[in-house]
C-alpha cells in the first residue's frame, strides 16, 4: 500500500505532464495566431494599396473626362477652319438638344462673331436657317441669342467686308424666319430704328440680291410704308447704279414688288434694258397684261397665267399670294361683268351742251368700263372702272357732265381718265372747259433770248470746269461726287458751284418730258445741293430755286 508521499509525487508528475502538453499546445496556437496576424496585416496592406490605386484611377478618369469635355467645347468655340467633321458635330449637338451643350454652342457662336471669324459663322447660320432647326428652337434661349447676333450683324452692315455678303444674307434670312419666335421683337425694333442706316449700307454695296432679301424682310414684317419708299428710291435714284448687277430675275422681282405698291410705271421705262422686244411676249409678265387689259381676257387664259405665276420659283408663297390677290381683284370682277370697255377719250360737257348734243347726236345712257391711268402715263392702262355715260351710237363717243366727272374723279383719285376736247361751234360762253389736268406736261422749251444764250454759254463752260474736277452724275457714286465738290467749292466758289448745278436742273426740267426722262439726274443734283447747303452755306447770298 502506497503512502501519502508517494501519492503526491504521482500527482505532481501527472500535472507536470499536463502542463508540458499544454505549453506545447499553447505554443503551437500562438505560432498559428502570429501567422494569421501576419496574414491579416498583409491583407490590410493590400486593401490599402488597392484603395489608393482606385482613388488614383478615379482621379485619372475624372481628369480625362474633363479634358474630353474641354476639348469638345474648344472644338466648338475656336474652330479655325470649318471642316466636315466640325459641321457634323455642330449638327449632332443640335439634334441631341442637350441644354448645356446648346448653351455652349450659343456661346461659341457669340465668340465667333466677337472675334469676327465670319466665314465660319456663315456656315453655322446657314445650317440654322433650315426649317428643321428653326422650328426646334423658335422659343428657346438659344434662338434669342442667335437673333441678337444677327441683329448686330445687320446693324454693322456698313463695316463688314464686301467679300462677306453671305454673312449679311444669312442674317437677313434668319430675320425673315423669326416671325412667331422670341426673336421677332428684336428684328421689328431693328427695322424701325435702323432702317435708314441698313438700307444706305446695302445700297453702297451695290448688290441687288442683298437688297431683294432686305425687301423681303420688310415685307414679312409688314413695313409697307418703309418698303414702298425704299422701292421708289431704287427705281428713281439708284436704278442706273444697279443696272450692272441686275439680272432678269432681279428685274422681275422689282417689277412685281412695284406692282404691289402701284409704282410699276417707273420701272416699265427700263424694260428695253432687259427685254428689247418688250414684255408683252414674256410669259413671266403675262399675268400683268391680263390684269391691265380687257380684250382677250378669258377665264381660261387667266387660269393659265395664274397657274404659271403660282409656280414661279423667283418668289415666296407670301409674295405670290399677295400678287395674285391684287390681280384677282382686278380681273375677276371684269370676267363676271358683261359691260364693255370704252378706251377712247371721254368728253366733258356742260348742262346746256347736253341739251343740244342729245338732239343732234341722239345721246343715250350707257354703262361702260373706263380705263384709268396714273398721272403722266397716258398710254398705260392701270385698271378699269364702271360708270354710266352719255353715249353717241353713230360715232361711238362717250360724254360726262361736269358734275358727274368731278364726282368720278374724286372717286378714282389719284388715278385719272383720258379726256378729249369737242370740235364743234357753240357760243363762247358755253365753251366746254375740258378737264385736262390728267396729262398736263411741264413747259417744253426754255425761253431763248440773246441774254439767255450768253448766260447759257457761260454756265456750260463752267459746267465743263466742274466736270474736270471729277463731278458728274453718270457712273459716279455720291461719295466720289462729294469729293469733287469739296475740291470745287474752294476753287470756283460755293455760289458758282451751286449756280451750275441749279442751272442743270432747270435746263433738264425745261425740256419736253424732262422731269420724267431726267428724274434720276435731277434727284442726284438736288441731293448734292442739299448737302452743299448743309455744310457750306452761311446765308451770304440768295440760295437759288432750281424750280424757277
Amino acid at each position: 500500500m502506497k503512502t501519502g508521499s508517494e501519492n503526491m509525487t504521482g500527482k505532481e508528475k501527472v500535472m507536470g505532464l499536463i502542463e508540458s502538453e499544454l505549453t506545447i499546445l499553447i505554443g503551437e496556437y500562438e505560432k498559428q495566431l502570429d501567422t494569421k496576424n501576419t496574414e491579416i496585416q498583409k491583407l490590410k496592406k493590400q486593401v490599402l494599396e488597392s484603395n489608393a490605386r482606385n482613388v488614383e484611377l478615379m482621379f485619372i478618369i475624372q481628369q480625362q473626362a474633363k479634358e474630353i469635355e474641354l476639348n469638345k467645347r474648344q472644338s466648338l468655340s475656336y474652330p479655325n477652319i470649318l471642316e466636315d467633321e466640325n459641321l457634323m458635330e455642330f449638327r449632332n449637338t443640335l439634334e441631341r438638344n442637350d441644354l448645356q451643350e446648346i448653351a455652349d454652342l450659343a456661346s461659341a457662336m457669340e465668340q465667333l462673331w466677337n472675334k469676327r471669324e465670319n466665314k465660319t459663322l456663315i456656315n453655322l447660320l446657314k445650317e440654322l436657317n433650315s426649317t428643321l432647326y428653326r422650328n426646334q428652337f423658335k422659343i428657346s434661349d438659344f434662338n434669342h441669342r442667335i437673333s441678337i447676333i444677327c441683329k448686330e450683324i445687320l446693324s454693322a452692315t456698313e463695316t463688314i467686308d464686301c467679300q462677306l455678303d453671305s454673312l449679311i444674307k444669312q442674317a437677313i434670312n434668319y430675320g425673315i424666319k423669326s416671325i412667331d419666335t422670341n426673336g421677332e421683337k428684336l428684328f421689328r425694333d431693328l427695322l424701325r430704328s435702323k432702317h435708314t442706316e441698313i438700307f444706305t449700307a446695302l445700297l453702297d454695296r451695290n448688290e441687288s440680291n442683298l437688297i431683294r432679301d432686305y425687301f423681303r424682310l420688310l415685307l414679312v414684317f409688314k413695313q409697307e410704308k418703309t418698303l414702298k419708299e425704299a422701292l421708289e428710291h431704287i427705281i428713281t435714284v439708284e436704278w442706273s447704279f444697279l443696272l450692272s448687277t441686275i439680272t432678269e430675275e432681279d428685274f422681275e422681282f422689282y417689277f412685281w414688288y412695284s406692282y404691289l405698291f402701284n409704282s410699276e410705271q417707273g420701272i416699265l421705262e427700263s424694260v428695253k434694258d432687259f427685254y428689247p422686244q418688250g414684255m408683252q411676249n414674256e410669259k413671266d409678265f403675262d399675268l400683268y397684261y391680263q390684269a391691265t387689259k380687257l380684250a382677250g381676257v378669258t377665264e381660261e387664259s387667266y387660269r393659265v397665267s395664274r397657274n404659271a405665276f403660282r409656280s414661279n420659283k423667283n418668289f415666296t408663297n407670301l409674295e405670290r399670294n399677295m400678287v395674285l390677290k391684287k390681280v384677282d381683284s382686278r380681273i375677276k370682277q371684269r370676267l363676271l361683268s358683261g359691260v364693255q370697255a370704252h378706251e377712247a377719250p371721254v368728253y366733258i360737257i356742260t348742262a346746256s351742251e347736253y341739251g343740244k348734243l342729245k338732239q343732234t347726236l341722239g345721246l343715250q345712257r350707257k354703262r361702260v368700263k373706263l380705263p384709268l391711268y396714273q398721272r403722266g402715263t397716258p398710254n398705260q392702262i392701270y385698271l378699269y372702272k364702271e360708270i354710266d355715260v352719255w353715249f353717241s351710237k353713230d360715232r361711238g363717243r362717250a360724254f360726262l357732265a361736269n358734275k358727274d366727272y368731278r364726282a368720278f374723279s374724286d372717286q378714282i383719285a389719284p388715278l385719272v381718265i383720258k379726256t378729249g376736247e369737242m370740235r364743234y361751234t357753240i357760243p363762247p360762253e358755253e365753251q366746254v372747259k375740258v378737264q385736262s389736268d390728267s396729262f398736263a406736261w411741264p413747259p417744253t422749251e426754255v425761253k431763248t433770248t440773246k441774254e439767255n444764250l450768253l448766260s447759257d454759254e457761260k454756265i456750260l463752260n463752267e459746267t465743263s470746269e466742274l466736270k474736270k474736277l471729277g463731278y458728274q452724275i453718270t457712273g459716279v457714286t455720291r461719295a466720289k461726287r462729294w469729293q469733287a465738290l469739296e475740291l470745287a467749292v474752294p476753287k470756283l466758289g460755293l455760289k458758282k458751284v451751286v449756280g451750275i448745278i441749279s442751272y442743270n436742273i432747270l435746263l433738264r426740267k425745261g425740256q419736253k418730258n424732262g422731269e420724267r426722262k431726267f428724274s434720276y439726274a435731277i434727284a442726284e443734283w438736288e441731293h448734292d445741293l442739299g448737302k452743299l447747303k448743309k455744310h457750306y452755306y452761311r446765308s451770304d447770298f440768295k440760295w437759288p430755286d432750281p424750280n424757277k
